[in-house]
């Protein structure tokens, strides 16, 4: 499939489904915000929300706390687990997709497909062992990072179609998936992308437009005259919340319909399920859906560019 008909495919996949999927949102987002705080909270130093109930009851105490080294530490680990945490429900929420797709219904319990642990720490053990990849890989240069996200972006998926598979067997299924595929991934999410670019490039237009404004409101009218310069610093308030909700009301389009494309793009590799009549389960497909080929088999193409780091 093009990636035109990938997209196209998504949307109908989508039709009827929609409510469903920002739901499906909203519920990840709001499970991923109560993760933050309370993991945050116990290690001393609090999230978000805990810091402004703080600022609020005691605003004499802003800018006097000190933090100890441990309890930076402690931090640093909290963000951590929060991340790889919030990971295991972004990636239920792509499964649930990932199920639309392959015919079934798209339900909000579908997001905790992860959740039951064995799922919930091997997906942490690919999320931990990819991020780690990355990481040295983006040591080198920002761009071999970004390679090997892409090699590595069909492990989830590679899991929950082969529950038996090891962490690193994931990873290298899909490296191998991926090869000469990524380019295509890469043009694929960086369409969705520019939707957020354009509210993005209005923003910034407006601010640089505004520089000078900017500049004599806080240098002249900020001391000599209050009231004009609070009714700048709402309007400037205005325009920053107006930036904020039209990038969250994109992305409650745009999300579902990337990340539907993106399931569907996993699924014109491997295949599609077939359902089996007499016992009544899916059984994987063992080819692609548009070249009857192992999709794990070595190749001998010669290796592009962005290819060659595939060796590791």
């Amino acid at each position: 499939m093009t990636n035109k008909e990938i997209k196209r495919e998504a949307k109908a996949r989508l039709s009827g489904n929609w409510k469903i999927a920002i739901l499906n949102l909203f519920v990840v987002g709001i499970l991923t915000t109560i993760i933050n705080e309370v993991l945050l909270g116990v290690t001393g130093i609090g999230g978000g929300f805990a810091d402004i109930m703080s600022s609020i009851s005691d605003p004499y105490a802003i800018g006097t706390e000190t933090i100890s080294p441990a309890a930076s530490i402690f931090a640093s680990f909290g963000s951590i687990a929060v991340s790889f945490i919030s990971a295991v429900f972004a990636v239920g929420y792509d499964w649930a997709l990932l199920d639309m797709v392959d015919g079934e219904k798209l339900t909000v319990e579908g997001i905790f497909q992860t959740a039951n642990s064995k799922r919930f720490f091997k997906v942490i053990g690919i999320s931990i062992v990819t991020g780690l990849f990355v990481f040295f890989w983006s040591l080198l240069l920002v761009i071999p990072g970004i390679v090997k996200a892409y090699s590595y972006s069909q492990a989830y998926n590679i899991y929950k179609d082969d529950p038996e598979v090891d962490v690193v067997g994931a990873i290298n299924r899909s490296k191998e998936l991926m090869k000469g595929k990524k380019w295509k991934f890469f043009i694929l999410q960086f369409s969705f992308i520019v939707w957020y670019l354009i509210p993005v490039a209005l923003f910034l237009a407006f601010i640089l437009g505004s520089v000078n404004t900017i500049r004599y409101q806080f240098q002249e009218v900020s001391i000599y005259a209050n009231d004009e310069f609070v009714g700048f610093l709402l309007g400037m308030l205005l325009v920053v919340l107006a930036f904020g909700l039209a990038m969250f009301l994109i992305s409650l389009y745009v999300e579902p319909y990337r990340r539907t494309a993106a399931q569907i793009f996993y699924r014109d590799l491997v295949g599609y399920p077939e359902l089996d009549a007499d016992e009544g389960i899916y059984e994987e497909q063992k080819t692609y859906a548009t070249e009857q080929i192992d999709p794990y088999e070595e190749t001998e193409k010669s290796s592009s560019s962005d290819d060659r780091l595939d060796r590791f």
